[in-house]
């Protein structure tokens, strides 16, 4: 675009609107211009590109464009001479479709020739397209350019009674010509020419001439190539919930770029995406516990493949993320689920089917008729019915992505309104609440399901409007069956809960009712039963407006007193449904899901609500995801997986403790003080066996990995490059002494690694690893950078030691050789460490006395880019003395070393909010906290005096 242009368009328009009396106001034209951006799309039919040329070339085509908005079209042809000819294609000429053809002639040409058409339209939009043409009869095809790090092969064919050659080339990307670029010239003889000290990820064309004794002399088409190392354009990779992204080096030659994915780092890999146009990708169509492997190359043909990086997504969901929603064909009342299926009654639309298997992408099968379906529980392969008028149905679930009804009872006398139901599946029994005005229930015998019997039990509530009922038994009373109902007393105006046993007497079966529960302020509407105990929705009696307060009961159950254990505190809504899982309480109540922690039922909590669509009347879980029904054409799931039950899952000592880690597949790669060491973390268990193989390297403390490479910082020993693929047997490939003082942290991104030291940040050229060279160093102003993480062309680092300046550094690293500031932050730390990037955030852990954890906004475009927020104790309590390490953070959660605490979990859902408050949870771990990494389900984290622990962040 023409910017000059497009201002001088923005300030008349602006000046004619400042005009209110003006007799011409802008028209719909002019704004539409004001606002245009999109340049016309050029394409051309003939002559094919790569083609060879003859004496008179004509070129045809279209231009997509809105009639009477293009402003010029042109071409221009160059060639080995440079620039051959150039002319205007008449607007008048171009028809309305868009079809143009123009014509030139080659007859003084040699070589290969470029024919580049550009079209600029009434905003001064541009678009170009370019073909390339050969010289015809004559050309060298053999010609060929094999590209490789920082340099490129060229080679062909000798060519009969050549007195000579001349290799023209550049390395810019522009054409080289007789006149334009560098020059080779070559012997009679000569086959091959190696070029060498390129710069890698640079596009270069090669040309070359046969020089003949007689007239024409031959040439080659264009050849053009990029170098490029295995580790250039190899991929960092980032797993975050539900996708994995990646970036890689900027390079000159293209934007153009074609990402490869495999399950293993020996592939086989496949192209994944086709031509992508950036440097960066988000892959979205990923599973949970797969580790996928990518590489990159650029589009363009021939050119090298990076070698690969791996990641797998982590499964504890950012807030935002946590629900997914599917449209459904109508309203959604109540579910549950079995297997990979969710069955959602929906009234008088009957019951629909959703398969769960990825519970991040529900799908709708189909819906099965029925009269008004209201409740249902699923026991094996068979799914029961509370079907309103229509009875009770059961349904087969052989296929269960197909319900097939395979038997209907009505009663005698007929059910008027079955709404709710419980199975006995010891018994094969079904109680069944049914009557308009819910006062009966029903004892039914499902032995033969193809033929459901009434036992004619009937508990005739005649002052009782039942609500819910559920069963259960104890093993020490097998012949009990006890059944559980709230019910509305008419008598009394109050809900309450009814304790009644089954006991088989032989011919006769029966209910006899056992006990009751009340309470004077709530009306219990709904239940669950799960162990010793039975769980209650209960309702306040007196509100004043609505929504109503209810809260969570826990009740004693048989062989229990049925009395009062625990209640939680008020909770506006209206209580729907209720189910137990894990230790936690999950209902629906019409406003959201409310879940209570249960686990100690003396002392139930209210541990998180969700304000979801809808009016949701239905939940089910297991354990890991909610599934609701919202009571709108619309079906949810709640991801439930979040931090706070953390436990060890596994540790592994190494003597002499570890430090610095990195993670791919089921091997941890850590560096401990004299080697680097392989664990197989296959088995998170880690059994005595889980160690792999190691590679000595004195005063190892970070390792990064690269394809088969793992960089490991050594201290004053300076930089090591190691082999491990394979994994019993890592090998020494290369290594290199500091810039200046010692290594601390590492981070590598294509042909570069960057390294946190003693004096500042480092940068090495990697792109042969078997001889790393430090090429650049930004210094510290406090004492020595601690850490390093990368982004895009940025790296952070944290600047600073005791009693020494602090602050969080933003440096430009597109030129690698010579580091910029762009940004610095956090001059309030006071030993500031490890860093982690999350979104728009920086969290830099701090081992000062009292303080822990800080928040560093890193957006560019905010207001309060560099600000720092918090801190967060990670110790709270007195004595404060030195502590916070390793740090990482993902979604609304940070997790710090610390050597007191252990792993500490805090809250960074609003990261300027940061403080003490924010401290949710810790895990007591080891003593000498290093480093911490984020691994699918786990935490995995280092200690410098005893190893390697797995942390399980949910159940």
């Amino acid at each position: 675009m023409n910017r000059p242009s497009f201002f001088k368009l923005l300030a008349a328009a602006a000046a004619l609107l400042g005009l209110s009396a003006c007799p011409n106001p802008i028209t719909g034209s002019v704004l539409a211009q004001i606002t245009d951006k999109s340049a016309p799309a050029i394409t051309i039919s003939s002559p094919q590109d790569n083609s060879q040329y003859t004496q008179t070339v004509t070129v045809q085509g279209s231009i997509a464009h809105v009639p009477g908005e293009l402003r010029e079209v042109g071409f221009l042809v160059a060639g080995t001479l440079g620039l051959l000819t150039q002319g205007e294609v008449p607007l008048a000429s171009i028809g309305a479709n868009g079809a143009f053809s123009f014509q030139f002639d080659t007859v003084t040409f040699n070589g290969p020739i470029v024919i580049t058409l550009t079209a600029q339209d009434w905003n001064d939009n541009q678009a170009s397209k370019t073909i390339t043409l050969n010289y015809p009869g004559s050309s060298v095809s053999s010609f060929t350019a094999t590209p490789s790090s920082k340099r490129v092969d060229l080679s062909w064919e000798p060519v009969d009674g050549a007195t000579g050659y001349t290799v023209y080339y550049t390395a810019n990307g522009t054409l080289p010509s007789e006149s334009y670029g560098s020059t080779i010239d070559l012997g009679p003889m000569a086959t091959t020419v190696p070029l060498t000290g390129l710069k890698n990820g640079a596009l270069h064309i090669f040309l070359l001439r046969a020089h003949m004794d007689e007239p024409p002399d031959y040439w080659s088409g264009y050849v053009r190539t990029i170098p490029l190392s295995p580790l250039t354009l190899a991929p960092l990779v980032r797993g975050g919930y539900r996708e994995i992204s990646l970036e890689w080096a900027q390079i000159e030659a293209t934007e153009e770029f074609e990402v490869l994915r495999a399950t293993s780092e020996n592939g086989p890999y496949e192209n994944y995406t086709g031509v992508l146009s950036g440097f960066s990708f988000t892959d979205t169509n990923v599973s949970e516990d797969t580790w996928y492997y990518y590489k990159v190359k650029p589009s363009l043909e021939g050119s090298i493949v990076s070698t690969f990086n791996a990641a797998q997504t982590f499964q504890v969901p950012p807030q935002a993320e946590r629900i997914t929603s599917l449209t459904l064909p109508y309203a959604a009342q109540k579910v549950r689920i079995a297997s990979n299926y969710a069955y959602v009654a929906a009234g008088a639309q009957g019951l629909l089917v959703v398969d769960i298997t990825d519970p991040a992408a529900p799908v709708y099968l189909r819906t099965i008729g029925t009269t008004n379906a209201k409740d249902l529980v699923i026991q094996g392969s068979y799914l029961y019915l509370a079907d309103g008028a229509g009875g009770v149905r059961v349904l087969s679930l052989a296929s269960p992505d197909f319900p097939v009804i395979q038997s209907t009872y009505t009663g005698a006398p007929a059910i008027a309104d079955a709404t709710a139901l419980a199975l006995d599946a010891m018994r094969n029994h079904l109680y069944v609440i049914d009557g308009s005005g819910n006062t009966n229930l029903l004892l039914l015998n499902a032995d033969n399901l193809d033929n459901i019997d009434d036992y004619r039990t009937r508990y005739p509530a005649s002052v009782l409007s039942l609500l819910d009922v559920e069963v259960d038994y104890v093993e020490a009373y097998p012949n009990y069956t006890f059944v559980y109902v709230t019910a509305l007393n008419t008598s009394t105006s109050a809900n309450e809960l009814r304790e009644f046993y089954y006991y088989n007497l032989g011919a006769s079966q029966k209910l006899f009712e056992y006990r009751t529960f009340t309470d004077p302020d709530y009306n219990p509407n709904l239940l669950a039963v799960s162990d010793d105990y039975v769980y209650l929705l209960a309702t306040r009696n007196a509100d004043i407006e609505p929504p109503p307060e209810y809260c969570l009961f826990v009740v004693g159950k048989y062989p229990l007193n049925l009395t009062e254990v625990g209640q939680t505190a008020d909770t506006s809504g209206y209580a729907s449904d209720l189910r137990i899982s894990g230790g936690k309480a999950y209902a629906a109540d019409k406003i959201g899901m409310q879940v209570y922690g249960v686990s100690t039922p003396s002392a139930p909590v209210k541990s998180e609500f969700l304000d979801t669509p809808g009016t949701p009347g239905g939940i089910d879980t297991d354990g890991s995801y909610a599934f609701l029904a919202s009571g709108l054409p619309l079906f949810q799931v709640v991801d439930l997986r979040l931090p706070g039950s953390m436990s060890v899952e596994g540790s592994y000592s190494s003597a002499g403790g570890l430090k610095g880690l990195a993670v791919r597949g089921d091997i941890v790669y850590a560096a401990g003080t004299a080697a680097l060491q392989l664990i197989d973390i296959g088995d998170p268990t880690l059994p005595p066996d889980a160690g792999l193989g190691s590679y000595t390297i004195t005063g190892a403390v970070d390792v990064a990995l690269s394809g088969p490479y793992a960089f490991v910082a050594a201290g004053v020993n300076g930089l090591t490059v190691v082999d491990v693929s394979n994994s019993g047997s890592p090998a020494f490939v290369g290594s290199v002494a500091p810039i200046s003082s010692y290594l601390e942290r590492v981070a590598i991104k294509g042909d570069y690694l960057y390294a946190a030291s003693g004096s500042g940040l480092q940068v090495y050229d990697v792109s042969n690893p078997a001889q790393p060279v430090g090429i650049g160093i930004y210094d510290s102003a406090g004492g020595g950078m601690q850490d390093v993480e990368l982004r895009g062309e940025r790296a952070y680092t944290t600047d600073g030691a005791y009693f020494q300046p602090n602050s969080l550094k933003v440096l430009d690293v597109s030129q690698p050789a010579i580091p910029a500031s762009v940004g610095s932050g956090l001059g309030s730390g006071m030993i500031i460490g490890y860093l982690s990037l999350y979104g728009d955030w920086a969290f830099v852990s701090d081992q000062g006395p009292g303080l822990g954890l800080w928040a560093v906004n890193v957006n560019p475009a905010s207001a309060s880019y560099m600000s720092a927020y918090g801190p967060c104790d990670t110790r709270p309590g007195a004595p404060d003395s030195f502590g916070s390490a390793g740090v990482a953070a993902f979604g609304a959660q940070a997790y710090v070393l610390e050597p007191t605490a252990g792993l500490v979990l805090i809250n960074v859902s609003n990261p300027a909010a940061l403080s003490d408050a924010s401290l949710v949870t810790s895990l007591a771990l080891g003593a000498d906290p290093q480093d911490l990494i984020l691994n699918g389900r786990h935490a995995l984290a280092t200690d410098g005096a005893s190893g390697l622990r797995i942390v399980k962040l949910f159940p």
